[in-house]
């Protein structure tokens, strides 16, 4: 599993890689360096809407962080004109 994901914390904005997904949490690489118990707000991006789910750090490691899954903030549907722009025409 290899996904594009963005997250936030304390106002600032970064980007990384989810590299593990289960129902219970993620393991995200990035250069961006966090410490254990820091929460952030994560998206997770599907075929047609994304999730966004707040975090918590329960460990972390020179290319990354492993999160636990603490609440869905929201789940929004990907407008149309994205969707359509994302099927190949034969």
């Amino acid at each position: 599993f290899s996904k594009l994901t963005y997250f936030a914390s304390s106002n600032k904005y970064y980007e990384g890689i989810i590299k593990n997904l289960s129902h219970g949490g993620a393991y995200i690489e990035t250069k961006t360096k966090f410490l254990n118990g820091d929460e952030l707000k994560l998206v997770v991006p599907g075929p047609n809407k994304y999730i966004q789910i707040r975090c918590k750090i329960i460990h972390f490691n020179q290319t990354g962080f492993g999160v636990k899954f603490k609440s869905v903030l929201k789940i929004e549907k990907l407008p149309e004109t994205k969707l359509s722009s994302r099927r190949l025409t034969m």
